[in-house]
């Protein structure tokens, strides 16, 4: 196919005949389309070629918005950087798009389900913030610090509603409901607050119980202990007193409230015995 000029002082006739050689010898006639073809003009039978030739013999590659064809003898040339994807072409005709052990994503990642077969979540900020979700796991959670405090990965983390065992802990003013406390040691003092009692059992759980309790004191009060072993007495009581428990000392005459005497006396007037009891 040449180039076909006419110029300004051609006459008509070198038009026609320019102008048919151009539609005949480079263009072609129409007629000698292929009939295969559906197209009417040269464009678009060129167009329709590329279409079945593309269908043949080339493919499409589109990102959903924007498609462009892969012909024969084209190259598809896949960019990324080395942390952000691999391209890794191998025989036979087989391009295989990949991430790399590293992935960089330099601003968002939404992911609805993240496994993690092995590894961990880093952040180099030394935060990770999950907003309102919540981590959920049935392996172990190793905490490194907790308020600045170093937590060994082999502790318990209180919070939980599972049953754990806390070992060399201090509480400071908690507050315990219906706490089960085998074999406690007490260091220090302990207070009961107003109000308060201590209710034994017994040796079975049953309806009764017996309460220790205080009347409020009105200054400081102490009650000790004696150094002996033995059964309280209470003012209630009328049969745990026994004979054991006094010595022949132990009651005299200073121990009666308006202190009466009686005197037994010989034949001469001499005192034998003298008697004592609580006046009227």
């Amino acid at each position: 196919m040449a180039a076909r000029t006419i110029s300004a002082t051609d006459t008509i006739e070198t038009l026609r005949t320019t102008f048919n050689a151009l539609s005949e010898n480079d263009f072609g006639d129409i007629a000698n389309l292929d009939s295969g073809l559906s197209a009417t003009n040269v464009i678009g039978a060129v167009n329709e070629i590329y279409a079945i030739t593309l269908a043949t013999a080339g493919f499409t590659i589109t990102d959903g918005t924007t498609s462009q064809g892969i012909g024969s003898g084209q190259t598809l040339t896949v960019n990324g950087t080395s942390n952000e994807i691999e391209a890794v072409v191998s025989a036979t005709d087989t391009l295989t798009i990949g991430l790399p052990s590293d992935v960089t994503v330099t601003t968002s990642l939404s992911v609805n389900t993240m496994t993690i077969a092995t590894g961990s979540i880093t952040d180099t900020s030394g935060t990770i913030d999950f907003g309102d979700e919540n981590l959920t796991t049935t392996g172990n959670v190793s905490v490194g610090t907790v308020n600045g405090s170093t937590v060994p990965s082999s502790d318990t983390l209180v919070g939980r509603t599972t049953t754990d065992t806390l070992t060399n802990k201090t509480l400071t003013q908690p507050t315990i409901t219906q706490p089960s406390i085998s074999a406690p040691t007490v260091t220090s003092d302990m207070i009961i607050r107003p109000s308060v009692t201590l209710i034994f059992e017994g040796s079975s759980d049953d309806d009764f119980e017996t309460t220790l309790t205080v009347i409020n004191p009105t200054a400081d009060r102490t009650i000790s202990l004696p150094n002996v072993s033995g059964t309280l007495i209470t003012t209630g009581d009328t049969g745990t007193i026994s004979n054991a428990m006094l010595s022949s000392t132990a009651v005299t005459s200073s121990k009666f409230d308006n202190v009466q005497t009686l005197n037994i006396k010989n034949s001469s007037g001499s005192t034998l015995k003298t008697m004592y009891s609580p006046g009227s």
